[in-house]
């Protein structure tokens, strides 16, 4: 079998794990071929997702090697860029060496002692844990409020899904990927992946308390009596990224939103899509076309931010071209994070009907969002705004305002008794409010942008 590997220069699971461990006898190294059953995320026609019951049956295999009388996994198949499951599509090193209390999540061998734990766990236990991905214990990921794999959420309520992480490096991302209602039917017919129908953001908001980095997903499903997904990415925060890969991160996260859009709507769509070109090129001194010289100005700005930093500045047009970017190039997507975790929701009564609020993850400031969560709002409501620094113990004061659609703007007001910062406003106008925030080195920039309808 490992000749034929070889020869073929490709293999199922089954094949590579043989040819490693024929290397690994080679080399001395003391290694078993696992033979067992792999969990697949939902909605896989395989996994949990598609019914009550779950496959027991071996579908995978991977290796155990020892080194120092310690057992680590390896899993060469699911570490490959062109593995399916692989959304990185680079090589995964968390199936390299993995720690056994960690692979238990997803991979359970045939045989109870070649799981290498104690006590050993039993296959009912084993479909009950979360699928989750490499990324979910590198970034040190821990649910701290989830009693079961699967989330049941009713007609347009709230659920919040709390989570600790490694440190303030770690940020999250989180969506909802919705399925039609037939897909359990159709997928076991065509045993093929099924597609989702429509995907939305979660909003979750990081919080440091006492030396510790915890994170809020609040779930709604804004579509009626349906299956979805809840996807959650977890990473280092783009904010700490050097030049050059912030600049790579923007490219993959701007060409995923290409894809999903599919056609550009809008005149100010495209132009804000040249000025992200011409920023992520601005090594080059590359500006398009259709860019003026006010807009090349703004390039300018967000390049080198300390030309232009100035918090007594008007809030000019130019302002407002930047402040729309920095809300298109700041608000994540699945690009921005790894995937870490995949939780089944199955959804039952009326739809979630509101947006989440979003907020920059390239500024360098932090908030957390108590009110409101919703980012879209009828003419004349009244909003009330509460917000927390997401280090609280922190004792910097923050320059925040809100600015109008008519660039009107509304200074926050500091409050001592829980350092946080609130402001009540009437939506007098059509248009997109904007949460702004002063920097010293990179003058105003977005928070988050809410929509007045």
């Amino acid at each position: 079998m490992p000749e034929n590997v070889i020869k073929n220069q490709s293999s199922l699971g089954f094949g590579i794990a043989y040819l490693f461990y024929e290397i690994s006898n080679q080399l001395g190294i003391v290694c078993k071929v696992i033979h067992g059953t792999l969990k697949l995320p939902p909605p896989h026609p395989n996994s949990f997702f598609s019914g009550p019951i779950s496959p027991m049956y071996p579908n995978h295999a991977w290796n155990s090697v020892t080194i120092d009388n310690e057992h680590y996994f390896i899993d060469i198949c699911c570490a490959s860029p062109k593995h399916p499951l692989n959304t990185t599509k680079d090589v995964d090193d968390g199936f390299f060496l993995a720690k056994t209390t960690e692979f238990i999540f997803t991979h359970i061998p045939l045989k109870a002692e070649n799981q290498y734990n104690s006590p050993v766990l039993s296959y009912p236990v084993f479909w009950q844990l979360p699928y989750v991905r490499p990324a979910f214990f590198r970034d040190g990921l821990r649910f701290l409020n989830l009693n079961s794999s699967n989330l049941v959420v009713k007609n347009d309520e709230i659920i919040p899904l709390i989570l600790h992480l490694k440190d303030e490096t770690i940020n999250i991302y989180a969506e909802l990927e919705i399925f039609p209602k037939d897909f359990n039917i159709v997928s076991k017919c065509k045993k093929t992946w099924p597609a989702p129908v429509q995907r939305h953001p979660l909003l979750s908001q990081c919080i440091n308390y006492n030396g510790k980095r915890m994170v809020k997903i609040y779930i709604g499903v804004n579509s009626k009596d349906c299956y979805a997904v809840l996807n959650i990415y977890s990473g280092k925060r783009p904010t700490l990224l050097s030049r050059k890969l912030k600049k790579e991160l923007l490219k993959k996260m701007i060409s995923k939103d290409n894809l999903e859009q599919g056609t550009i709507e809008s005149d100010l769509t495209s132009e804000i899509v040249n000025i992200k070109s011409a920023i992520i090129n601005n090594s080059e001194n590359v500006i398009p076309v259709s860019v003026t010289s006010k807009q090349s100005r703004v390039i300018d700005i967000l390049i080198n931010p300390k030309n232009d930093v100035n918090e007594t500045n008007k809030i000019t047009k130019t302002n407002q071209v930047l402040f729309n970017n920095a809300e298109l190039i700041g608000t994540p997507n699945s690009e921005t994070y790894s995937l870490a975790a995949n939780i089944p929701v199955h959804h039952l009564g009326k739809p979630f009907s509101q947006r989440f609020i979003q907020t920059n993850h390239f500024s360098e400031f932090e908030f957390y969002f108590k009110s409101p969560i919703t980012s879209d709002f009828p003419l004349n409501s009244i909003v009330n705004f509460h917000i927390l620094p997401t280090c609280p113990e922190f004792t910097q004061h923050y320059k925040i305002q809100l600015l109008s659609p008519s660039e009107g703007y509304s200074k926050f007001l500091y409050q001592s008794f829980d350092q946080s910062y609130v402001l009540s406003v009437k939506f007098n106008e059509v248009g997109n409010w904007r949460v702004i925030c002063f920097s010293k080195t990179e003058g105003w920039s977005n928070i988050t942008v809410l929509s007045c309808y």
